[in-house]
């Protein structure tokens, strides 16, 4: 009985699993979005709000992070 044989699942990767992961699960891997090399401190949210990236607690850069990961993209 062909039809019965078991068809084998393809194994997941590690991009399947990123790509299946949602915005807060994302926030928590990913590093903050806007430290970007050569732009300035200033594009950093907690550097415009005077906290400074040193001293931001983890749950406001989480918090940030998930806001930018909802934010529309400037690349098309």
């Amino acid at each position: 009985m062909r039809y019965m044989e078991r068809i084998p699942k393809k194994k997941r990767t590690n991009g399947d699993r990123i790509r299946s992961m949602t915005d807060e699960e994302l926030a928590w891997i990913l590093m903050c979005p806007y430290d970007t090399a050569g732009e300035p401190e200033e594009i950093m949210p907690c550097v415009r709000d005077g906290a400074g990236p040193d001293f931001t607690p983890p749950s406001r850069c989480l918090q940030c992070t998930v806001e930018w990961l909802k934010k529309r993209s400037d690349i098309p």
